[in-house]
């Protein structure tokens, strides 16, 4: 049984000048881009959004200085978590954008000008990538705990490049956009391989869940993926 799910917008509520009934707001209109987001990234936006009430959702939109940006900024890295300090930021970057075009409010749009002007200390970016090495050692790892669809997984990813959520999917509420033949309970699995899109000739064709985009390669060619398949055999 093919499930296509339709999500559901809360009634959208009316805006009192301050940060908390702001994010109300970009929560609930039709017509915010949160509602564009991906079901997982509406969860961590989420997450964000209770922080930045905690944090500055007494105060009105127009009582917001630079000053108070920067201490808020400073308290994260000073706690030793910049990466949290950047991402509240950026919500609220967010947020301050919303109200500046949707709702065309002043204060937003002076606050987005304000945010736009001001520099906020980064992290640093990953360089790092899985060996060859590593990924042999995670197969053999699985194969000792008995999960050797766990070895398969990580021998695709490797030979595709791909994501993890392009190989194991992701569980998502039936209500969510999005068609699935697999469904537990309430929820359904999209976004992962599937073995229908694998051919006689053993060649994937998936299209990725980020980009949407077509990838094809021939699985078996792929040493690491071939010794998978001839183990499962």
């Amino acid at each position: 049984m093919l499930v296509w799910g339709r999500g559901s917008v809360p009634e959208t509520v009316a805006f009192d000048g301050t940060v908390s009934g702001l994010i109300d707001c970009y929560q609930t209109d039709p017509d915010s881009r949160y509602h564009k987001a991906q079901y997982r990234t509406r969860e961590h936006y989420d997450v964000l959004c209770r922080v930045v009430k905690r944090d500055l959702g007494h105060k009105q939109v127009s009582e917001i200085t630079a000053r108070d940006l920067l201490r808020w900024n400073e308290k994260y890295i000073s706690e030793g978590h910049l990466p949290m300090g950047r991402a509240v930021i950026g919500m609220l970057r967010s947020v301050a954008t919303f109200g500046s075009t949707l709702l065309g409010n002043k204060e937003c749009r002076e606050l987005k000008m304000l945010m736009h002007d001001m520099r906020f200390p980064m992290g640093k970016s990953r360089d790092k990538i899985l060996t060859v090495e590593q990924i042999i050692a995670v197969r053999r790892e699985a194969h000792k705990l008995k999960v050797p669809s766990i070895a398969l997984a990580q021998a695709i990813q490797f030979a595709g490049t791909f994501r993890q959520k392009d190989i194991i999917g992701e569980w998502l509420p039936i209500s969510e956009p999005g068609i699935s033949s697999v469904v537990r309970g309430n929820d359904k699995w999209v976004k992962g391989i599937d073995w229908k899109e694998i051919d006689q000739n053993w060649i994937l064709r998936h299209i990725t869940s980020k980009r949407q985009k077509l990838v094809e390669i021939d699985l078996s060619i792929d040493p690491m993926v071939f010794e998978e398949l001839g183990s499962s055999n």
